[in-house]
């Protein structure tokens, strides 16, 4: 009999509260002999502490209702089970694995005519591209999970392929269509009364306006998303908003500032085991070490913030690191090492189709160059003059 209302308590971010009735619920239904209904309870809590970022609580539970649903022959639930572990190690960069639960659970989906099922494995097969950079299969994914979602009437579902599309436009520069996507996505949530989602929305408008260098705007959004992040319960929400907000305060030459907000921020993103989130704060406390001349402490942290964004997956990270580096070893007047740096980003940020990444090494390129030449005129210009005498 609590089942429905821990549910509903968790679709309102009322965790704590749907934590304790679908415990109450699962002992009940385990007292009348009910494994159907003890695996539902069970499979709720499992997906709670997921959207807590608790995920290795998660999955032992999910595990354990994916085995209840088999057992009493519930397909149903044994591929949502499925879904919802393949998602869980698209979180913690166990990309290969969640691809091989992910495409089973389609099939199985496919296989009992869920198509919101289906569409849902199709929605985080696409977000899996986009975090490893393979922009363009992540939009066909996603539109077409987009589709699959209006087809069925899940205006969620909906919602978060274009929230996803808006973050891939603005990972491509290309805001404006960014900025109508988020903006669209964050209606429709709030529309369905979703406020994480939303709040993830007024995030990304944060990030396009400090990209657009658009500071007073980008602070207030994003001291907002962090207020409503801590509202839900989303602590990896609220150390990315930190992390942004430190961002912005190292773009004001506030270094000070900016570090004390990344420091914490990576001791969220840590506490939350997120690999990615603590790399990105490592690299913007290497290139803050960078502008402020501190080139040896800056080198460490970028090494090894490259490192983890390599571990992680993340090619576009650690292709960003190695550009900083190149900068460093220009700025110490390592030539030939810059130079390297440089020509090996230009190609790594080809080969994920990065134009603006692309011009940016050229621009670098073109100043190494430069120097290098202007150092070969000055050997020659020394070694007539050593001639003469």
């Amino acid at each position: 009999m609590f089942a429905k209302p821990g549910d509903i308590c968790s679709m309102l971010d009322q965790y704590e509260d749907a934590k304790v009735m679908l415990e109450q619920a699962k002992e009940q239904f385990e007292g009348v002999g009910s494994r159907l209904g003890a695996a539902q309870c069970l499979q709720s809590l499992g997906n709670i502490c997921s959207m807590l970022d608790q995920y290795e609580d998660a999955k032992v539970m999910l595990e354990q209702a994916k085995e209840q649903f088999e057992g009493v022959g519930s397909r149903l639930g044994a591929a949502q089970c499925l879904r919802s572990l393949g998602d869980i190690c698209s979180m913690l960069y166990q990309y290969e694995d969640a691809k091989v639960m992910l495409e089973q659970a389609k099939e199985q989906f496919e296989g009992v005519g869920d198509r919101l099922g289906a569409a849902q494995c199709l929605q985080i097969l696409g977000d899996i591209c986009k975090m490893l950079s393979q922009y363009e299969d992540a939009k066909v994914m996603l539109e077409q999970a987009k589709e699959q979602f209006e087809g069925v009437g899940s205006r969620l579902g909906a919602a978060q392929c274009l929230q996803s599309l808006g973050n891939i436009c603005m990972m491509l520069s290309q805001y404006e269509d960014a900025i109508v996507m988020l903006e669209q996505a964050k209606e429709q949530f709030e529309g369905v009364g979703d406020r994480l989602g939303a709040a993830q929305c007024l995030k990304s408008l944060g990030n396009i306006c400090r990209m657009l260098s658009q500071y007073e705007d980008a602070k207030v959004m994003l001291e907002q998303a962090k207020e409503q992040f801590e509202g839900v319960g989303s602590r990896l929400g609220a150390a990315q908003c930190l992390q942004s907000l430190g961002d912005i305060c190292s773009m004001l030459d506030q270094y000070e500032d900016a570090k004390v907000m990344l420091e914490q921020a990576k001791e969220q993103f840590e506490g939350v085991g997120s690999r990615l989130g603590a790399a990105q704060c490592l690299q913007s406390l290497g290139n803050i070490c960078r502008m402020m001349s501190q080139y040896e402490d800056a080198k460490v942290m970028l090494e090894q913030a490259k490192e983890q964004f390599e571990g992680v997956g993340d090619r576009l990270g650690a292709v960003r690191c190695l550009r900083i580096l190149g900068r460093i070893d220009h700025a110490q007047g390592y030539l030939s090492p810059a130079k390297a740096k440089f020509e090996e980003a230009k190609e790594l940020f080809e080969a994920i189709q990065m134009p603006q990444e692309v011009g940016i090494c050229e621009n670098c390129l073109q100043r190494v160059n430069d120097d290098l030449a202007e150092s070969m005129a000055s050997r020659k210009t020394w070694r007539r003059v050593w001639c003469c005498f």
